[in-house]
Formats: C-alpha cells, structure tokens, sequence
C-alpha cells in the first residue's frame, strides 16, 4: 500500500491528467445537431463529462482507500484533491456550455450564471480569426462579445 501512495501522485501529474487535457483539446469536441428544421444545439456530447466524472470518482475512491488501508503522505493527500475538482469542474462546465439557434433567437448558456437570449437583429458584428495552427474562431458581437466558437 506504501508503494501505491508513493506512486498515484506522479501517475496522476505527470499521465492521466495531461493526456485527459490532450484528448480533450485535441479532438473536436462541439457537435453541431439539429433539434428540428429550424433548430440547432451547439454543444458538447455528454461523454466528454460523464468520462471526466468516472476519473474523479476512481481517484477519490483510490484517495479513500489509500487512507483507510494505508499511510499516506502529505503530499498524497494535498494533490489529489486538485486533480479530483479539475476532473469535476471540467465536467460540470463541458456538460453545462451550450448554444441553441433557433430561427430568430440565439440561446447562449454560458458556464455560470444564467441562459442569455440574443435576437439576431441585435448582432452587430461577427469577427474571424484564424489561428497559428489553422484554427478559425468567430466571435460574435452585439454592443459586447456575446460569444465566441471555433471551427
């Protein structure tokens, strides 16, 4: 068991969470679909959030274990708990993102606070951006950013 506690941290550090971030960033994660005719949802599939919440609970019942059937160290029990709200935040906000275009209305919910509705008459700008690896990114504006997607 001391042989576990010694090598979860690295484990956790320097592998799982930077190939978790890698995969996430690296693959296209918003899919566009449509709802009806007129009806669009641009958000996230659910499996991104449900894998990040699977990986928070196997740390935590491994942090659980570790310290009921082992001893240990301090530095065990203060990095895994960062890595468990990462993996839960990282959820939470990849399930709760999402945009809905309806024919007159753009339904925006943003991470925190509460659903924005935009009409489309209000937009009065919509700036592209490519990025350095090809990336193109609009941002959409009416007196302020609203919101912004990439490709």
């Amino acid at each position: 068991m001391k042989f576990l506690s010694i090598l979860i941290v690295p484990f956790a550090v320097g592998i799982l969470t930077p190939t978790i971030f890698a995969v996430i960033k690296n693959n296209n994660l918003k899919k566009e679909t449509q709802m009806s005719t007129n009806s669009f949802v641009i958000g996230y599939s659910m499996g991104w959030p449900i894998s990040l919440l699977l990986f928070a609970i196997l740390l935590s019942a491994i942090l659980i274990l570790l310290n009921i059937y082992g001893h240990p160290n301090l530095a065990t029990n203060l990095v895994i708990p960062v890595f468990i709200s990462l993996f839960a935040f990282g959820a939470y906000s990849l399930a709760r993102e999402k945009i809905v275009i309806n024919q007159n209305t753009i339904l925006f919910t943003p991470i925190f606070g509460k659903n924005k509705t935009y009409y489309f008459k209000d937009i009065t700008k919509i700036e592209t951006d490519i990025l350095s690896n090809g990336t193109v990114v609009y941002s959409v504006y009416t007196n302020k950013k609203i919101f912004s997607m990439d490709s």
